[in-house]
């Protein structure tokens, strides 16, 4: 993927405000006077809409809006991996009427190997939702058994292998590179816009294997036995996947970041009284049983950390990253 402009970033994030803008009567400047929220709010996804993102933001945005007593409209804004939607929140005023859907890959990874106006800093944690691993797998007429014959493939003959990805910036992507970088096992990264797509190619035959993070789509696949599952990201064996490896235990110590984090964030500068109640209500709705349903249980952190959870992981895939896109 060529590296996203910045101008074309900017660009396409003032259409996306001025359109809003019109069409909604979106207040701007400072939170207004009294308890907040006041009125509706706005929830940004960076991603298209029947994604899993699409999906996630949906059923928390209508929980957190009963524990809020305001609406929460869910607006998709795509465009240039996530960067659109991205510039839009951080550029919005920074007070509690205007939050978003952020991952490692559009928070971290996308501005680190891209010439952007923000960075993780340019937001204010509220929390984690969920935390997806991410698997390296296959079709069931794949020639490929084992994670160590896939591997081998790829070291005798490297670049020959296709591994189709979710995005250019996505963590299974850069893990990819590490490997070839890293480890000399070189497998040819396809990215596409959406775990969707990235199926469709696997179960079409027209890629070797995928990297994908485990959303909703990709379980359906996997307890059908439509693709087949060679390896995982964690340190440790997923409980729910027993039998898989883990990139860590096969040989590559370094490679375990290969996981999605969804958060939910702010502007920059939020204040403190609106962020407590943003973080009081997102808690609450992770264990509202709608939003269990529609995430995924397994998915859901067992203790909800709040800002300092969500800034920590973030850092964490940050300080990773950092040798392969130096600041």
């Amino acid at each position: 993927m060529p590296p996203v402009s910045r101008r074309r970033v900017l660009a396409l994030a003032a259409l996306a405000l001025s359109t809003t803008a019109c069409s909604t009567g979106e207040r701007s400047g400072t939170a207004p006077e009294g308890a907040y929220p006041a009125g509706q709010i706005r929830w940004i996804v960076p991603y298209g809409a029947g994604g899993n993102t699409d999906l996630v933001s949906r059923a928390v945005a209508k929980a957190m809006s009963d524990e809020l007593g305001q609406t929460i409209v869910v607006e998709n804004l795509p465009g240039a991996s996530g960067a659109v939607g991205m510039q839009t929140l951080i550029t919005a005023a920074p007070d509690g009427y205007t939050i978003g859907l952020v991952t490692g890959s559009t928070a971290v990874l996308v501005p680190m190997q891209n010439d952007l106006d923000f960075d993780r800093r340019s937001i204010t944690s509220i929390g984690l939702m969920l935390e997806q691993p991410s698997i390296l797998a296959v079709g069931p007429g794949s020639r490929f058994r084992t994670a160590r014959e896939f591997f081998s493939e790829a070291k005798r003959n490297p670049g020959t292998l296709t591994v189709a990805v979710p995005g250019a910036s996505t963590p299974g992507a850069i893990e990819l590179l590490r490997l070839a970088r890293e480890y000399g096992v070189e497998a040819t990264g396809v990215p596409f816009d959406s775990n969707a797509e990235v199926l469709t190619m696997l179960l079409g035959d027209n890629v070797d294997a995928i990297f994908v993070p485990v959303a909703a789509d990709v379980v359906k696949n996997l307890e059908a036995g439509t693709i087949v599952p060679l390896a995982a990201s964690p340190r440790q064996r997923l409980d729910w996947l027993p039998q898989v490896p883990t990139l860590v235990e096969l040989g590559f110590p370094e490679l375990y970041q290969a996981s999605s984090p969804i958060g939910l964030a702010a502007p920059a500068n939020l204040p403190a009284p609106v962020r407590d109640e943003l973080v009081r209500a997102l808690g609450a709705a992770l264990t509202d049983p709608a939003v269990v349903e529609a995430i995924d249980e397994r998915f859901i952190p067992e203790t909800f950390g709040g800002p300092e959870a969500m800034d920590a992981r973030f850092a964490s895939i940050h300080d990773a990253y950092l040798p392969v896109f130096p600041d």
